[in-house]
This record gives structure tokens, sequence and C-alpha cells, in this order.
């Protein structure tokens, strides 16, 4: 049996997996060069039979036709983007205003854009399958004004200009959702686009399988009609593009980075992208697990294709050569360290002096303290000096007071 084999990473955080695309890790024969005893090693594993595989397109005619497909997006934002950064408010007034080119409502850009969209229409297609099998015919969608209204609750999402018919909703699903894979970083981002896409393959074959047993109670030709304007032509493929189809895209509609777009039936070279993916075998993908129930009490079991993973790894050619040279290195950090230690024991010796009992004696900071306290006894001698002498005064201005007293024959008072 065949098996596909794809190359697995090893189980890191997303942080390290950021990181690790800024400084690439060197790959096993660079590994063995530097180390010299590496030997590679490639381990086969069993991977996960529910994973959804991504469509893989490496041309660059998928991107030539995206880029015809987008005509006038490109102007319609650089116009944008000048009103918006007009400086005065009377320029930004008296600017005529940028006609928006159709194609864009048949285009979203962005991860987030994308999948509102794809719940928006899923949910879409849910409330009317059930309103068509209620009975409600010309059941309006969620979001129309008037009565008869399935869910009363339902948000106003959008107003639309006409009477929203069943069989055209007011917002269509996408068609088409290209992803750059490996132009975003990290990759966890968008792991959750391909289980999107094929739960609303699943929900559209569900719903095909229900609508077309309810038309065939009554053999309605109607009823056909009606469902194949629901149902037909909206399975959806999932394209993964080749790395640097990021700034592609963003060149091709004039923004700063496109790492999801998604496209619509009235896409203009839709049919032509459609036709290409058929050729390069993309076909929409869909759940690898039973959809429907099967009748029979036994049923037939579904077997999954195989898929291994290849595991690449390094083992030393000689166990015991490296084994001493990890013991070798091990030493030298030791060494290392404890000479570390010592340097800064002799820099705290040097700052602090020598212990003595509870106290610090010598070093820098015990020079310090003992020329603080000889400032400071100075300073208090100085003021004891100070003291004497103002005393001494005071006596000797009182002496000379009492001898001129009584020279003058008067007692001193």
């Amino acid at each position: 049996m065949s098996a596909a084999v794809r190359s697995h990473e090893a189980h890191t955080s997303i942080r390290s997996r950021a990181a690790r695309v800024k400084n690439p890790p060197p790959g096993p024969a660079k590994r063995r060069q530097v180390d010299g005893n590496d030997r590679a090693n490639v381990k086969a594993v069993l991977a996960a039979p529910w994973v959804v595989q991504w469509g893989q397109a490496q041309g660059e005619k998928l991107l030539r036709l995206v880029e015809e497909g987008c005509v006038g997006v490109a102007e319609y934002h650089k116009e944008r983007e000048r009103r918006k950064r007009a400086k005065t408010k009377a320029n930004a007034q008296t600017a005529p205003p940028s006609s928006t080119p159709p194609v864009l409502s048949s285009i979203t850009f962005g991860l987030n854009e994308t999948i509102k969209r794809l719940e928006r229409a899923r949910l879409d297609l849910e409330i009317s399958v059930d309103a068509l099998i209620a009975g409600y015919e010309d059941f309006p969608f969620r979001g129309q004004h008037g009565p008869g209204s399935l869910i009363a609750t339902a948000p106003e999402e959008r107003k639309t200009s006409g009477p929203s018919r069943l069989g055209f909703p007011p917002e269509a699903s996408p068609r088409i959702v290209f992803v750059c894979v490996d132009d975003v970083n990290p990759r966890e981002l968008v792991e959750h686009v391909p289980r999107y896409v094929a739960s609303w393959n699943a929900l559209l074959s569900a719903s095909k399988a229900r609508l077309k047993e309810w038309a065939f109670e009554k053999d309605s030709e109607a009823r056909m009609a009606k469902v194949d304007r629901l149902i037909g032509g909206r399975e959806m493929y999932l394209v993964s593009l080749r790395k640097g189809s990021e700034q592609v895209l963003a060149h091709a509609v004039a923004l700063r980075r496109v790492s999801v777009m998604g496209i619509t039936n009235e896409f203009p070279s839709l049919q032509s992208i459609i036709a290409y993916l058929s050729s390069v075998n993309i076909t929409p993908p869909v759940p690898p697990f039973p959809l429907h129930a099967t009748s029979s009490t036994l049923a037939t079991p579904i077997y999954a294709p195989t898929l291994l993973k290849a595991v690449h790894s390094t083992t030393p050619a000689d166990p015991k050569s490296r084994k001493a040279q990890r013991i070798a290195a091990v030493r030298v950090a030791r060494e290392r360290q404890k000479q570390l230690r010592k340097k800064q024991v002799e820099k705290t010796r040097r700052t602090l002096g020598w212990k003595v009992g509870d106290k610090w004696a010598g070093g820098t900071e015990q020079k310090k303290r003992d020329k603080a306290a000889r400032l400071q006894k100075r300073c208090r001698v100085k003021a004891l000096v100070d003291e004497k002498k103002r005393k001494k005064s005071i006596k000797k201005k009182a002496a000379e007071r009492r001898k001129q007293v009584t020279l003058q024959g008067k007692e001193p008072v």
C-alpha cells in the first residue's frame, strides 16, 4: 500500500517556533559537520488519520489568475488611503468619492473576515434548509425586516436592497480560500482553517442529502430546482500557496499583508481557477470520517488511508567518546563557575573587608565608615571649642563692664 510521507516537527511552543524562523537551527548535514560524529536517523511513525490535508499549489499560473481577477482593487485601496491621509478636512470633503469596484464584494481579505463570512454563510444555509423542509418556501433570511421570520431574535447584520428569496442568500459563501501557510508565523494561526472548510463541505453534503429526500417525496421538479439553487456549486476549495505569495497578493490589491483570501462565485476568473485546480488534482476537502450513517446493522468498515510521518534525528557514531566529551565539558563548566565565584568573593572582601564576629572590618566600606566617624568627631570637637570661646568672650565683656563702672565711682549694677 502506498503511503503519503510528510515531515514532522518536534513538539515545541509557539514562541520557540517563532524564534526559530529568525535563527533557524542547522540541518542534519550541518550538524554532522559541526559535531563530527553524528549519524542521521529517520524514524517512520503513524500520523493521525483525522487531519484535513492542505491543497498544495506551487505554480505561478494560479497567482496570475488571481491577479487578473482583482482588477481595480489596488487602485481603489490606493485612492481610499490617499483620501484618508488628506492633510485638511476641507481637502477630504472636496475630493471626489472613489467608486467601489464590483469585484470587491466577491473578495474577503484576512483570516478573521474570511472566517466570519464562512460562519455567516453556514448559519444562513442551516436556517434555509430547515425553513425549506418546514414549508417556508419563501422564507426570508435573518436580517430582513418583516413578519414571518423563523428566528425573531436573530441579529440584523445587513439590510438587503430587495426581497431575499430562497436560494439567493444575502451574503454568498467563499468558494475558494487561499492561505499563504509558509508565510504565516507562527503556523498555528491558520491550523484551524482546513477544519472550517471541511466542516462547511460536510454540512453542504448533509444538507444536500436531506433536501433530495424531501424533494423526492412528491417528485416535484420545482423542489429540485430550489435544491439546486440553494446547494449546487457551493463546494469550497482550500489552497495553500507557495512561500512568498503573501507579498504577491498584497501587491495585487495594494494592502500591506494578505495571508488569507477568499473569493465567491461572483469572482471574474473563478472558472479558470477551478479548472486549474482540477488539473493539479486539488479537490474540495472533506472530513476524513463517514458523514452519514448506513442503513445496515453491520456496516462495511471504512479504512482511512495510512499516513506516515518522518521524524528526523541524529545519534552519535561513537557513544563512549561523546560521553567523555560531555563529561569533560561539564568539568570545564564547573571549574569556570568555581573561578567566577572565587572572583566574586574576592571582590566582596575588597569592598566590605573581613568579618570579625558580627561586624566587617577593613575594606573600602569600613574605611568610608571610619572616615565619616572621624569627620563627625571633628565636628563635635569644633562645636565644643566654639562654645568655650563664646562663653569666655561673654565673661571678658562682663569684667570690662564692671571695671568701667568702678572707675566712675558707681556701684556696679
